[in-house]
């Protein structure tokens, strides 16, 4: 079943009419016409005109129209930043209003994972929080999503995709309902959801004031017109010193009067007197795609309009050049394999003119490839991306992007943390550790650049794929000068060597009576990577290694927990890289926050500690 061009467009003003939703955006209207036509196939109706007709008559075959014109896109503790500043926020909260129960709506609820992500970490916090209370309602335009959050019951598969510390909260099903689960009833009884449309909220129907408004991903398909009128609808009904959380694509530019902006995001209420004066208006990202094969460019155009972005491509690096010379980018994509200007070649040009714009390499998985990656990563690229990646983790890919962008975007903070000078460093370490993710190639390399010494063994976890460990290893021993071997299972460790994973194996250590030896690790990926950090540094802390660990740039959370366990397990020192030198600060500020660091520290610093570590290299006269 495929519609014609004017129907197509019939669709379109079906959307703005029935969701209020202004209609822009190539992907997304495709979603809708397809979403659509589905429905004809399914009811047997070949045109658009009685199919429409026929929705308006039956009352379930309306809702599902509905549902079809709309897009909900929703995942388990999606923006995770999020939940962190929800829980600061409850902690404020129960402090100043005792006795008061807190009070969240999620406007836009979807299937219901954004409500009862809040609804585990509310929870949770009501078990370690005497006289605490809250109560959840979610509302969404569309009644068959609404429908699915009402019945509160999901596939278990999701269970893993949750933190292990509210799977005490959660029941799984057994027998007839085994491959399910839901919630104790102490959060099922705290959620109620209601059908209703975003734009409805404008008027004083309900007098329910919120503490927190969830509102993510969704204003960027209104006009300026109706944005505004919703958020001063939200701002009538939030409470004082309530939150409005917006999706991280959708930051306001300008913040509103009566808003105060807290990062992430994230407005507080700070003054109800009146009405909003301003226009809200969203900055909206801007990404350019330099990739001379037009299948990828397709494939990524496609990745980025679904979540919103303002995209160019180009089929070349003369091309590219006409283009950065009018606009400012937040991002750029770049192939390295191009003509008649290769990207590398283009990225070295124009890197000064680029130093504030990200620049994501995107490259095939060929390893001859690999020293034009790596080249182009020490000039200045923060991240590379195979193109088989782009088919298998879309979501995942446009999250690494928008991380890049939030960490470009945001102000460094000003919190005091322990310096190396303020520290005493372990003496004599049996072994040095290094975890990095995201930036990690270029971290590393200048961390250990013509190094000019013997150090004790050192032992590295990347985040890389499986084709590029070798050159990277390879790589990595010619900027150092330091050896680097691949791992043999129960080998011990020697002085003067660097160790990593040539493939995809987690690799750990162990004590062979008085001497440290490194084991690889087949057992499952550790959050969505192998080789991990973790299963290193928990390994160290368990054996009692005498070490000097490093938490690099990265994105997520990999090597905060194991950084803590080496902390803990005392006779060591941990350092995690600075904001300011980190390409992505998730996986060092993860640590941070956990309290996992003895010092913060910047790769200059890092670098020497190291060289005040080492054993000279002697001088030979001729």
């Amino acid at each position: 079943m495929k519609l014609i061009q004017g129907d197509q467009e019939s669709v379109y003003a079906l959307a703005e009419k029935i969701t209020g939703t202004c209609q822009t955006g190539r992907f997304r209207r495709e979603l809708l016409v397809i979403n659509v036509e589905r429905r004809m196939s399914e009811c047997k109706i070949h045109k658009l005109s009685q199919y429409i007709e026929y929705a308006y008559l039956h009352s379930e075959e309306y809702q599902k129209l509905v549902s079809a014109l709309t897009i909900h896109t929703t995942s388990w503790f999606r923006e995770d930043p999020h939940y962190v500043s929800l829980l600061k926020h409850l902690e404020k909260f129960h402090k100043s209003k005792p006795g008061r129960a807190f009070r969240l709506w999620s406007s836009a609820c979807s299937t219901g994972e954004e409500l009862f992500s809040a609804a585990l970490v509310l929870e949770k916090f009501r078990k370690e929080n005497d006289g605490f209370e809250y109560e959840l309602f979610g509302t969404d335009i569309d009644p068959v999503s609404v429908s699915i959050a009402g019945k509160m019951i999901y596939s278990s598969v999701a269970f893993k995709q949750i933190p292990k510390i509210y799977h005490s909260s959660i029941m799984l099903g057994s027998g007839k309902t085994n491959g399910l689960m839901t919630f104790v009833s102490e959060i099922r009884k705290r959620c109620k959801f209601a059908v209703k449309n975003l734009v409805d909220f404008r008027d004083h129907s309900r007098n329910e004031k919120w503490d927190w408004i969830f509102c993510r991903n969704v204003l960027i398909y209104f006009d300026e017109k109706t944005v505004k009128d919703i958020v001063q609808g939200f701002f009538q009904k939030l409470q004082s010193s309530g939150v409005l959380c917006l999706g991280h694509s959708e930051a306001f530019s300008i913040v509103p009067s009566g808003f105060v902006s807290l990062g992430q995001a994230c407005y507080r209420i700070v003054s109800q007197n009146g009405l909003m004066k301003e226009a809200v208006k969203f900055t909206k990202k801007k990404v350019l795609i330099i990739d001379d094969s037009i299948v990828i460019r397709k494939l990524l155009t496609k990745l980025f309009l679904a979540d919103s972005w303002d995209v160019t491509d180009v089929e070349s690096a003369p091309a590219a050049d006409l283009k950065i010379k009018d606009v400012e980018y937040q991002l750029i994509t770049l192939d390295l394999k191009m003509a008649p200007v290769d990207g590398l070649t283009w990225l070295k040009a124009n890197r000064k003119k680029l130093k504030n714009t990200p620049v994501v390499i995107v490259s095939d998985s060929d390893p001859k490839e690999a020293e034009g990656v790596f080249g182009a990563l020490e000039d200045g690229a923060q991240d590379y991306i195979l193109k088989s990646f782009l088919h298998k983790n879309a979501e995942e890919f446009i999250s690494k992007m928008n991380s890049l962008l939030k960490d470009n975007q945001i102000s460094k903070h000003s919190i005091k943390y322990n310096q190396i000078k303020d520290i005493k460093i372990v003496n004599q370490p049996e072994v040095i550790l290094i975890g990095a993710s995201t930036g990690g190639p270029e971290a590393i390399g200048n961390l250990l650049k013509g190094f000019p010494g013997t150090l004790p063994p050192v032992v590295i976890v990347q985040h890389i794929n499986e084709s590029f460990t070798r050159p990277f290893a390879e790589r990595l021993s010619q900027v150092s000068g330091i050896k680097v071997s691949e791992p043999v299972d129960g080998e011990i460790l020697q002085s003067g060597r660097m160790y990593l994973a040539f493939g995809d194996y987690h690799i750990t250590l162990k004590r062979d009576q008085t001497n440290l030896t490194l084991h690889k690790d087949f057992s499952q990926k550790h959050l969505g990577h192998r080789p991990a950090v973790d299963p290193l540094f928990f390994s160290a802390a368990t054996v009692q290694v005498k070490s000097i660990s490093f938490l690099l740039t990265g994105m997520g959370k990999d090597g905060a927990a194991g950084l803590k366990a080496i902390f803990d397990q005392g006779g060591s020192t941990t350092l995690a890289q600075d904001e300011s030198s980190c390409i992505v600060f998730g996986m060092p500020k993860q640590a941070i926050d956990l309290g996992a660091a003895h010092a913060v520290a910047n790769l200059v610093e890092m670098r020497s500690l190291l060289e005040g570590l080492a054993i000279k290299k002697k001088t030979v006269a001729a």
